[in-house]
């Protein structure tokens, strides 16, 4: 086996996900793979996928952090 092989472990991840498609923020960071803290210190700087307030609460739509992430998706530098 070759020195420079690594080995990569995947993980799912467990969100939960209400029957409407959206989620609460503590699992939509865990689906953002971020801290909670981070989601909602974004939502007060207004940055961060959009999201809906009911109360006190936060939902994400699953979508809205799909695309949110794809808008973010950088295209790599090609080798020089």
């Amino acid at each position: 086996m070759d020195n420079d092989a690594r080995s990569i472990t995947l993980r799912p991840i467990e969100v939960v996900i209400l029957e409407d498609g959206t989620m609460d923020r503590v699992n939509a960071a865990r689906y953002l793979g971020i801290s909670p803290r981070t989601l909602a210190t974004w939502a007060t700087c207004r940055f961060g996928p959009p999201y809906i307030r009911v109360g006190r609460k936060c939902y994400y739509r699953r979508t809205a952090l799909d695309a949110w992430k794809a808008e973010r998706e950088t295209a790599r530098e090609t080798d020089r």
